[in-house]
């Protein structure tokens, strides 16, 4: 039977002008394309209409791992007689999903029967699985009307040419042809070579079913999980008069089960919290792990990969075991106080089972500053300052530990219910006393109001503000110890939505919130707070000066000037704040 499938095979091999003697599947001319590398990955894409047409693609060398991916087998393929792996998949969501698993390939050969805009869709969504150098092919013959499909067209004139020289190109494109090294159009077949790296931005939900098989040589371990569940809101909700409508307020949370991971290998640690290992970015890399996946050191190529930008390998290596805390904003004390605290919940059982244990992070550049701030929060959650150790510059790690968020400010939303536990540690850590009483009622404000969402009217709310019995505070005025105290005794505190009233997680008699923001800052911060600590919340909206598009979201549009409309909000907080008067009498 060997003798008869060989002998076929032969037949097919001469029908198609291919070469038996490079064993490799493919037309003679382009055996010079293919990666040299002693043991490749080779994946075939095939589907119901491919019949025999396949088996000369299945030629292989023995050190070869070859897989078809198809939504059925055909018997005829005989697959199991030729050592050829098989993957189900219906649909191309399907391909690139098992492609995950399979790691970096190095030839895909594309026989699937389709239209020349589908297979415009497959190149551009399954080429980055590829590792550099890595070959695709597309048979002519399985395009419907055989034409040659026009992303290739459009990337072929744009190859070899620097990013500053597609700027006007969208990034998609750029990125395509910024991968591209060739691109050749023949008789029969369409070949593209990768040239670059990608890492597939792994997501927290998929890495212990992804990461063993798709890179074998990071050894990975859960120290501890914690289960699943669903937070009911502690905190009445009222959202006054938006001209939009106002989401990601919701009144339950699902969170979903938090690990505890070890990896060990060879891991670089970039900055922004980026974490990689060969050919994938680690789940950690990403605070808003359940939404869409992005770093701002990764240059994004499509939803699925990224590129690493050269100038972010590492040149020094660290020894022994790190927890990793690090931020998508190093030095950024909204973020220290929310994504950072939300990962050190797995700190004391990690420390526990290694006892050398560091916890790590990086500061944005070489000899900024002493990281006092970040040293003082670490070790009010019980890291001793000797464990802590700093980077000012990407590094190679060989072993590392982290933690699953306890926080989720993206759709879904969600915040575990244990994080009030760690708000309370810190409070009570880092509380100092005060010379003066603590205010009941306090307006966090800002002094400089110039940067990102500045409210031009600031000047005109603060003294609203103060004439119903506030106080108006600059948070950054104070040391840490006493914002600590400030806020632990407040009883009603208001002011605009951002980081500077990110210290009511020091709360403990906190009654009434009361936010206002403009009406395209989609941060819920917030939210996630009072989801917790409980009591009256109040959102008032204004107009921002920029607004997004229309069923989409822009980054301008989000740090947007303003100005708080006192027109639409003035009689709704003047009734809040009788409440909140008539409360206090």
């Amino acid at each position: 039977m060997r003798r008869t499938r060989r002998r076929a095979d032969h037949e097919q091999r001469a029908t198609l002008g291919l070469d038996d003697a490079q064993e490799t599947g493919l037309p003679a001319r382009y055996a010079g394309l293919l990666p040299e590398r002693a043991r490749r990955v080779v994946v075939v894409l095939a589907d119901a209409r491919t019949g025999t047409e396949i088996l000369p693609y299945l030629t292989h060398r023995p050190a070869d791992t070859v897989i078809v991916i198809s939504p059925e087998v055909a018997p005829e393929w005989e697959l199991d007689e030729r050592d050829v792996q098989h993957r189900a998949a219906a649909n191309i969501l399907e391909v690139n999903w098992q492609l995950r698993f399979v790691g970096p390939v190095d030839v895909m050969i594309d026989l699937a029967h389709a239209s020349a805009a589908d297979h415009d869709a497959t190149w551009r969504k399954l080429f980055f699985h590829l590792r550099p150098n890595g070959l695709y092919l597309l048979r002519r013959g399985a395009v419907s009307d055989g034409t040659v499909p026009g992303s290739f067209l459009a990337v072929a004139p744009w190859v070899g040419a620097p990013a500053k020289a597609q700027s006007g190109r969208s990034a998609s494109d750029r990125e395509l042809a910024l991968a591209t090294s060739t691109v050749t159009v023949g008789a029969d077949h369409v070949a593209a070579v990768k040239r670059n790296k990608h890492v597939l931005k792994v997501r927290e939900a998929d890495a212990g079913r992804i990461l063993p098989s798709r890179e074998p040589a990071l050894g990975l371990e859960v120290l501890r999980s914690m289960p699943a569940g669903t937070l009911d809101v502690r905190a009445n909700v009222v959202s006054h008069e938006a001209s939009v409508q106002i989401t990601g307020l919701p009144e339950a949370m699902e969170y979903p089960v938090l690990h505890l991971r070890r990896y060990t290998g060879r891991i670089a640690m970039a900055s922004n919290a980026l974490l990689h290992h060969r050919f994938s970015a680690l789940p950690d890399s990403f605070r808003h792990h359940r939404a869409n996946l992005s770093n701002p050191r990764l240059v994004d190529a499509n939803g699925d990969f990224a590129r690493v930008p050269a100038n972010l390998r590492p040149t020094k290596e660290l020894t022994g075991t790190y927890y990793h805390l690090d931020s998508e904003n190093s030095g950024h004390y909204g973020h220290l106080m929310t994504e950072v605290i939300s990962r050190a919940w797995g700190w004391p059982a990690a420390k526990e089972a290694i006892p050398d244990l560091k916890a790590l992070f990086r500061i944005r550049f070489a000899n900024e500053r002493r990281p006092e701030l970040e040293l003082r929060v670490f070790e009010a959650l019980g890291i001793s300052r000797e464990d802590v150790v700093w980077v000012d510059e990407p590094v190679w790690l060989e072993d590392v530990v982290a933690a699953t968020p306890m926080w989720h400010n993206q759709f879904p939303y969600y915040v575990h219910p244990d994080l009030a536990g760690t708000w309370s540690r810190l409070r009570e850590n880092l509380r100092r006393p005060l010379s003066t009483p603590p205010s009941r009622k306090i307006f966090v404000s800002r002094r400089d109001d110039t940067g990102n969402r500045s409210c031009r009217n600031t000047r005109e709310v603060e003294a609203f503000f103060a004439d119903h019995g506030f106080d108006v505070l600059y948070p950054e005025l104070f040391d840490l110890g006493e914002q600590a105290a400030i806020f632990a005794d407040a009883e009603v505190v208001a002011g605009f939505g951002g980081s500077a009233v990110f210290n009511i997680l020091f709360s403990t008699k906190l009654r009434t919130l009361i936010l206002l923001n403009h009406e395209a800052y989609t941060a819920r911060n917030e939210h996630l707070y009072t989801a917790l600590l409980g009591g009256d919340v109040h959102y008032f909206w204004s107009s921002p000066d920029v607004s997004h598009p229309e069923g989409g979201w822009s980054e301008e549009a989000y740090y947007s000037g303003w100005e708080f409309d006192f027109a639409r909000n003035r009689a709704g907080l003047e009734t809040v704040l009788a409440t909140v008067a008539e409360g206090s009498s």
